[in-house]
């Protein structure tokens, strides 16, 4: 199973962009099941983000071409809309989240701002919305997504 985390990046937030992600991934690596995880924050181009984010040492079209062959390959897309208090709205994510929606991919979007929670185009994408990465580690939705496609058993 193909699982992409799309999410805010930010020059001044790397840490934070970075570890959401990695804590999903962490927690189900002890489990003994074939993810295959997609993170445009995996690569030695992440130190020379700018600031703002729109920049770094690879050209911004490449960045929007593989991204969005992500989407496309993924079985699950877990959307984080999180910005981290920075002033800039996720927008590539938000493309990220048409993207999956125009395709039809099952998406998690983590979010507690209302103004994405009530969001009409936002809630007919997302297959399930939660309000922290506690919450989808917690109630354990991934499970729901990769048991169906992946490891159907009959005990």
């Amino acid at each position: 199973m193909r699982i992409y985390l799309a999410g805010f990046i930010n020059g001044n937030t790397l840490q934070q962009c970075i570890e959401w992600r990695k804590r999903i991934v962490t927690h189900y690596l002890m489990r003994a099941w074939d993810i295959i995880w997609l993170d445009p924050m995996n690569g030695h181009a992440v130190g020379s983000i700018t600031p703002e984010g729109f920049k770094s040492d690879i050209p911004g079209t490449a960045f929007v071409d593989r991204d969005i062959k992500c989407v496309e390959e993924s079985d699950l897309i877990i959307a984080n809309l999180d910005n981290f208090e920075e002033k800039r709205t996720p927008t590539g994510t938000l493309c990220e989240i048409a993207i999956a929606g125009y395709l039809r991919k099952p998406l998690i979007v983590i979010t507690n701002d209302i103004n994405y929670y009530e969001h009409p185009w936002i809630k007919d994408f997302a297959s399930m919305i939660v309000s922290s990465i506690d919450e989808l580690l917690e109630k354990e939705y991934i499970n729901y997504f990769y048991k169906g496609k992946c490891s159907a058993r009959y005990e």
